[in-house]
C-alpha cells in the first residue's frame, strides 16, 4: 500500500469530521461548556480568583509587553490545563500574582490594621492561585476526555446518542487519567529544568539560550513521538505506559513527516481560528482601551465564544490525528 500523502490524510478526515459534524459538536461543546461553566462559577464566588483571571487577560490583551519567558504560556497550558504554567511561575517566582512580600524593617512602623490587611491580602492572592490551579487542572482533565470521546465515537461510529457516546468512554477514563498525569509531570519537570537552569547560566546569555534551546527541542521531540497516546489509549485499549510505548514506535521512522503534518495542521487551524475570533478581539481590544481593563462580562463573552468555536475545531483537529494514526499503523503493520 502507498504512503498517504497529507492532502489524503486531510481529505479522509474532512470527510469523516463532516459526516459526523452535529453529534461530534454536541459532544465536545457538552464536556467543553463544563469548563467555561466551571470558570464562571468561581468568577462569581471568588474575588481573589476573578482578580487575578481578569489582570492576566488583561495582561494578555497587551500584545508584546512586558513578557517574561518562564511565565505560563497559553498554548502550553491548555494542553496540561494551565497546571504547569502556574506550578513554574510559582517555583520560578514569575508570577505576575505574586504577593507582596513585607519588609522586617518596616513592619516595626506599621500598626497591627495595616499588617493585617497585607497578611489578608497576602491569603487573598495565595487562594486566588490555587483557585487557578484547580480550575486549570479540570479544565485540563475535562478537555482530555472531550478527546477521548471524540476519538471514541469516530471509532465506533455506532454510538448514536451523546449520553451514550460519553458513558461508553468512561470505561478509558482512569486510563486516561494516568497518561494526562504521567504527560503533565514531564512537562511540569521540564519547564522547572529549563527555568533552573536558565536561571544558573543568566549570567552568560548564550549559554542559557542553549540551555532553554535543548530543552524546548526535548519537549518538541517527546510531543511528536507521543501525540497519538489518547488515540492509542481507545483505538487499542491499552495502558498509559503502553500507548506512549506504541506512540513512539509508531512514529519512530516517521518522526519529520510527522512533525510536518503536525506543524502544518496546527497552522491551519491557528490561521482558522484567528479569522473566526478576529471580530471578538476587536471587541475585546476596544473593552480595553475603553476601561483600561477587562470587564467580567467580556471575558465571559469572549470564553464562552471561544467554547462554541473550540468545540467546532477540536473534533476536526481530533479527525485529523485518529486517521493520520490509522494511516501510520496500518503502514507499518506491512
Amino acid at each position: 500500500m502507498a504512503r498517504k500523502g497529507y492532502g489524503q490524510i486531510f481529505g479522509e478526515a474532512w470527510r469523516l469530521y463532516t459526516r459526523n459534524l452535529k453529534k461530534t459538536f454536541v459532544i465536545a461543546l457538552t464536556l467543553l461548556l463544563l469548563i467555561f461553566l466551571i470558570d464562571a462559577a468561581f468568577l462569581g464566588l471568588s474575588e481573589s480568583y476573578r482578580t487575578i483571571t481578569l489582570q492576566q487577560q488583561s495582561a494578555t490583551t497587551q500584545f508584546g509587553m512586558d513578557q517574561n519567558p518562564f511565565q505560563q504560556n497559553t498554548a502550553f497550558d491548555e494542553s496540561t490545563g494551565g497546571l504547569a504554567g502556574n506550578l513554574v511561575g510559582m517555583v520560578t517566582g514569575a508570577q505576575d500574582t505574586q504577593p507582596p512580600s513585607v519588609d522586617s524593617s518596616d513592619s516595626s512602623n506599621m500598626d497591627s490594621d495595616e499588617l493585617d490587611a497585607i497578611m489578608k491580602q497576602q491569603l487573598n492572592t495565595m487562594f486566588g492561585v490555587l483557585i487557578s490551579l484547580v480550575v486549570g487542572l479540570l479544565g485540563g482533565l475535562l478537555t482530555m476526555f472531550t478527546v477521548v470521546s471524540l476519538v471514541n465515537y469516530y471509532h465506533t461510529e455506532r454510538l448514536t446518542h451523546v449520553i451514550q457516546t460519553l458513558k461508553d468512554s468512561t470505561r478509558y477514563l482512569s486510563s486516561a487519567i494516568g497518561l494526562y498525569f504521567l504527560i503533565t509531570g514531564i512537562a511540569i519537570g521540564l519547564n522547572i529544568i529549563a527555568a533552573v537552569l536558565g536561571n544558573l547560566t543568566m549570567s552568560f546569555l548564550p549559554l542559557a539560550f542553549l540551555v532553554i534551546l535543548g530543552i524546548i527541542g526535548v519537549a518538541a521531540a517527546l510531543f511528536v513521538y507521543w501525540v497519538f497516546g489518547y488515540y492509542i489509549l481507545v483505538i487499542d485499549k491499552t495502558g498509559p505506559m503502553e500507548a506512549l510505548s506504541t506512540s513512539y514506535s509508531t512514529v519512530q521512522g516517521n518522526w519529520w513527516r510527522t512533525f510536518g503534518y503536525v506543524l502544518l495542521t496546527f497552522i491551519i487551524i491557528g490561521i482558522v481560528g484567528l479569522v473566526l475570533t478576529f471580530p471578538v478581539t476587536i471587541l475585546l481590544v476596544g473593552n480595553f482601551l475603553m476601561s483600561g481593563t477587562i470587564t467580567v462580562q467580556m471575558y465571559l463573552f469572549q470564553s464562552l465564544y471561544s467554547t462554541v468555536l473550540q468545540s467546532l475545531i477540536l473534533p476536526f483537529a481530533v479527525a485529523f490525528f485518529y486517521t493520520f494514526y490509522l494511516s501510520l499503523r496500518d503502514k507499518n503493520s506491512e
